[in-house]
């Protein structure tokens, strides 16, 4: 799960770009264009396509579709997505032109949630999950040594897991200084 950040570039494995990244990018284009022609129509395209990957990946999850199946309906979309954006890849004056060259970089890591089961389309819930500690330093202003920053990352990740798990912080905490942490895991409730 990535945004369009070129650090993520390198990772040779499945992607999923992060359609909330495209949606605001998309939107922006929209409304900074709004009376050229065919932007509008651009950006519907698009955002239509990637609304009808959300209802195929939601029908495939209930029919527990398979790899082959999964793999075809997402190598369409791919495709079709490409062609909305091919007439703008090479055309530097049209207004689409930065986002058409994102989806030929790009155009097979949009569709990776119809791809695969339980793959999110966006990167919200990793964002959500790394606020708190944006926050913490942003308030604090940060630590003063890198073992201080280690120390809060180890933290922050021990207390983050026990909140995910539903698991009791202060009992967590108390059971770790005595060494009698619980490794096995809980199942929520």
């Amino acid at each position: 799960m990535a945004d369009f950040y070129t650090g993520y570039n390198w990772y040779s494995g499945p992607i999923q770009r992060c359609w909330a990244h495209m949606k605001r990018d998309l939107d922006l284009l929209k409304e900074k264009h709004k009376d050229k022609a065919g932007v509008e129509e651009f950006v519907n395209a698009i955002m239509g396509l990637y609304r009808q990957g959300k209802k195929i990946a939601k029908r495939l999850n209930k029919e527990e579709a398979g790899e082959s199946v999964r793999s075809l309906l997402a190598s369409g979309l791919e495709q079709k997505l490409y062609e909305i954006a091919k007439p703008c890849m090479d055309d530097k004056d049209a207004p689409q032109h930065t986002l058409a060259k994102r989806i030929r970089d790009h155009g097979g890591e949009f569709f990776t949630f119809v791809r695969y089961e339980g793959v999110p389309p966006t990167n919200n819930a990793a964002e959500r999950a790394i606020r708190p500690a944006v926050t913490a330093r942003k308030i604090s202003g940060g630590t003063r040594s890198g073992k201080g920053s280690e120390t809060r990352s180890v933290l922050m990740t021990l207390f983050g897991t026990w909140m995910l798990r539903k698991l009791d912080a202060f009992s967590e905490c108390e059971r770790m200084l005595k060494g009698t942490c619980s490794t096995r895991a809980r199942a929520p409730t």
